[in-house]
């Protein structure tokens, strides 16, 4: 098995279980005060891809986040 599919495959378990999990916790998050207002900036990737991303870091045994992802991640993203 290649990491392509490797990535997939870990990618697809990932998104499963943040939708179950997103459907459980419904009922048990508080909501959200909009009268505040919020510095972050929303962000670009949903949770079950940095959950992969992560997974896939350790998998790899890189010692640098920073290096695995700007010599391994972004460059994976411009060649598919």
């Amino acid at each position: 098995m290649n990491s392509i599919d490797k990535i997939i495959e870990i990618f697809c378990k990932v998104d499963d279980f943040c939708k179950k999990f997103e459907k459980a916790q419904k009922g048990f998050v508080l909501s959200k005060d909009n009268n505040k207002q919020s510095r972050n900036k929303p962000c670009k990737l949903s949770d079950s891809e940095v959950i992969s991303i992560l997974i896939f870091f350790h998998l790899k045994q890189f010692r640098n986040f920073k290096i695995f992802y700007t010599q391994y991640v972004r460059l994976s993203k411009t060649r598919y």
